[in-house]
């Protein structure tokens, strides 16, 4: 038990001089190709209309909109971003958490915001490809998966909450409080693969990134949320997979932390 919290401690303490040098070349290009998603699907009718959204807000402007060079807070900048790079569908996957983009998204609103300098960046970017990666490969851990979440709003605000702590250099007590927060506003499902004319399709991993930053910026603000978030009785594994009839779960929580800070993978 209490994965949450050895997972928020690895977060905490991780270091750019942790990250192997092919990691760390890996994570550049990870960043390059979101970032040229991004200019794709920032032209698409369905996010230009959430851009419009966004601006009628009247938002306080302190990170970019890119392509178009206007302002928004951070929350709606991520939400953007995570938006523009998931339009076209080419945005990044990995074992345990496809549409890898929600970290990204937090990544670039957030550096601005706070001025981090490159290797703060690649740091939050390797931590919240972590995350969402352990966390997701609980995500039809089971052969008899039943329920069809989709990773962009499920796995996303993991990925983002963990991103945006570590550029606001949070300590394992807030980075698990950004974790746990995060448990708080998560879904999304499948059915826009059964039909066309979803927007919401390309918008949710900007769902997902929004959820995160705003999850983290709560947990730097002092609010906590609940221990064992993650693994609990009625934390987050078992809200979205379930189990069997028999009552086996359809989830490993020893998954999330297997391997960590050994060069290993789930």
């Amino acid at each position: 038990m209490e994965e949450t919290k050895k997972l928020a401690e690895w977060l905490a303490g991780l270091r750019y001089e942790d990250l192997p040098k092919d990691v760390v070349d890996f994570t550049k290009r990870f960043i390059l190709d979101d970032v040229g998603c991004i200019l794709g699907g920032a032209l698409q009718l369905g996010n230009k209309a959430l851009l419009r959204d966004v601006l009628a807000s009247g938002e306080k402007g302190e990170c970019t909109v890119p392509v178009y060079g206007c302002k928004t807070s951070a929350p709606s900048a991520a939400l953007l971003n995570g938006a523009f790079l998931c339009g076209w569908d080419y945005d990044s996957s990995a074992l345990g958490g496809s549409h890898l983009g929600s970290q990204t998204a937090a990544v670039l609103a957030m550096a601005e915001r706070e001025l981090a300098d490159g290797k703060e960046a690649i740091t939050a970017e390797c931590a919240g490809i972590e995350v969402q990666c352990r966390v997701g490969i609980n995500h039809g851990y089971g052969t008899e998966f039943p329920y069809p979440w989709h990773s962009n709003t499920l796995l996303g605000p993991f990925a983002a909450a963990a991103a945006t702590g570590k550029i606001l250099g949070f300590d394992a007590e807030q980075m698990e409080n950004a974790l746990a927060i995060a448990t708080h506003n998560l879904g999304g499902n499948y059915q826009h693969y059964y039909g066309w004319g979803s927007s919401m399709k390309r918008i949710r991993c900007g769902i997902g990134a929004w959820s995160g930053v705003r999850a983290a910026l709560l947990a730097g603000e002092g609010i906590e949320g609940p221990k064992e978030a993650l693994e609990g009785p009625g934390g987050f594994l078992e809200a979205m997979n379930g189990r069997a009839e028999d009552g086996t779960p359809f989830y490993d929580s020893g998954l999330i932390v297997e391997g960590l800070g050994r060069g290993g993978t789930p």
